[in-house]
């Protein structure tokens, strides 16, 4: 499978997986919870029209392109982000945030 492929592959499973957050959404807008996602530089782009009503940016957009798991973490976290949105499948077995 090629790059590309594998690159569509993923967001059409991605898009299976947000198919849902259309109802949460209609909810969020409802009731004024729209959230701050950041996008690691992985996190494919076009990911962003299915999180409309929420705020979204990118780490390269907020100057973090270059901040490894842990530092992109604390900055995303210091600069009130609620979400982070990864293709880091490693994440969760690098970082302890059950502290936090």
């Amino acid at each position: 499978m090629t790059a590309r492929e594998q690159l569509h592959a993923y967001i059409a499973q991605l898009e299976q997986r947000l198919r849902w957050s259309t109802l949460l959404r209609g909810i969020a807008i409802f009731t004024g919870a729209i959230m701050r996602v950041l996008f690691d530089q992985a996190t494919p782009v076009p990911i962003r029209s299915f999180l409309e009503g929420h705020t979204v940016s990118t780490a390269a957009h907020e100057g973090w392109d270059r901040l490894q798991n842990g530092e992109l973490l604390n900055a995303a976290e210091a600069a009130g982000f609620d979400v982070l949105l990864t293709t880091d499948k490693n994440m969760r077995y690098q970082q302890n945030r059950a502290v936090k």
